[in-house]
């Protein structure tokens, strides 16, 4: 059986279309990684009242045979990057926004808490760090905010990039996992200390 190496997302998630501005666009994945392609590529839900269709060149195709059953070991980040990242919050726009909303104690714990890092990529770039639950670092998401009004960069294109494209190792095995997902530790062992508190009582 021989598919497009690039089709739309199959999965309920929707994203804001980059043309009309609602929560109605499916992005494009590759369909042996299955990670996102830039997000200008996909297409909007709103066929009458927008339209918006970009689609990657489809010059490639693949044969997939029973591609679930293919173990795929990922490759993962060295945790030495994120810690190196984690400074200069002085040229951080997202930070820097925080810190116009929130208390300076707030703005610390969350940085803390999240890992969020400071990227080189761009001037004013932050970095969402996608660490899992056993503190494997699996990519970082590199993103352009504007200082003053919070919201990503969007011209004269979308300032998104990842971490794993920007360390130039050959053949990237990406397993995305949820960010936050390393605070799952945390959060069973404060939720067993409540139970025992309860059981003490």
């Amino acid at each position: 059986m021989t598919e497009f190496k690039y089709s739309l997302d199959k999965s309920s998630k929707k994203y804001i279309c980059p043309s009309c501005g609602k929560k109605r666009f499916v992005r494009y994945c590759n369909q042996v990684t299955y990670e996102y392609l830039d997000e200008a590529f996909g297409r909007c839900d709103r066929e009458t009242s927008c339209g918006y269709q970009n689609n990657p060149k489809q010059k490639e195709s693949i044969a997939i045979v029973n591609i679930e059953k293919i173990n795929i070991i990922p490759d993962f980040i060295d945790p030495l990057l994120v810690k190196q990242s984690l400074k200069k919050y002085c040229n951080n726009n997202f930070v820097k926004f925080l810190h116009k909303h929130f208390s300076k104690e707030e703005v610390e714990n969350c940085i803390a808490k999240y890992k969020i890092g400071t990227s080189k990529h761009w001037e004013g770039a932050t970095v969402f760090w996608q660490i899992n639950q056993f503190q494997k670092v699996h990519t970082g998401k590199i993103i352009l905010f504007d200082e003053i009004t919070g919201k990503r960069v969007k011209i004269p294109f979308p300032h998104i990039n990842w971490v794993h494209k920007k360390i130039n190792k050959d053949k990237f095995n990406l397993m995305q996992c949820l960010y936050g997902l390393h605070l799952l530790k945390t959060i069973i062992a404060i939720q067993l200390q409540l139970l025992n508190l309860k059981k003490r009582q």
